[in-house]
């Protein structure tokens, strides 16, 4: 059996003490995703905490007082799709995994299952893209959902759910992971 660990600080995979790629690196690396141009330490600190929020909220864990006011927009509109959509059925919440065949590490922000169907939501706080499918894809590939949906949270409190359903993303994402890794093999990454 492999040994599997996930170091938080530096969103870091590791299995059997070497580095596996993220779905994130393995997207931003094939070109999938915008560069991050222009992207402030607010709007960097802006995504882990508009996960975080949910997070806690889902576990009960939320102290109500700490919960900055650019994200209690976000924030209500994740309990909003809550109370929405009780065909959502939570069963793990940021579980860190890794593919053991295609060596690659990810967290599907909710996994759990829609109507019955094994599902994974993944929470973003800007707008609907392309390369989110891809994303999602890898993730479902990991814990073996069926179905992939996105839920985008507004700052005004609203939101909005986007299925996934290009089959041809896990395509996508497995040709730019053989990329990666076949870059890697031979020295051609460029590490930060």
């Amino acid at each position: 059996m492999s040994a599997f660990v996930y170091q938080s600080e530096g969103h870091r995979y590791l299995l059997d003490g070497v580095e596996i790629p993220s779905v994130t690196t393995v997207i931003r690396a094939a070109g999938l995703m915008p560069p991050m141009f222009g992207a402030t330490d607010w709007h960097l600190q802006r995504g882990p905490a508009v996960h975080k929020a949910p997070a806690l909220s889902d576990e009960t864990a939320l102290d109500e007082t700490t919960v900055d006011p650019e994200i209690r927009g976000r924030l209500d509109a994740w309990r909003a799709f809550r109370a929405a959509t009780p065909q959502f059925v939570i069963a793990e919440i940021e579980r860190p995994r890794y593919h053991p065949g295609l060596r690659y590490g990810g967290t599907a922000d909710r996994e759990g299952s829609w109507a019955g169907r094994p599902s994974i939501v993944d929470i973003k706080g800007g707008a609907p893209a392309a390369w989110h499918g891809v994303q999602l894809s890898a993730y479902a590939a990991l814990v073996g959902a069926v179905d992939r949906y996105g839920v985008y949270l507004a700052a005004d409190g609203t939101w909005k759910v986007v299925p996934y359903t290009d089959r041809q993303d896990v395509g996508i994402f497995q040709s730019a992971l053989a990329c990666y890794q076949w870059r890697d093999r031979h020295g051609l990454l460029e590490r930060a």
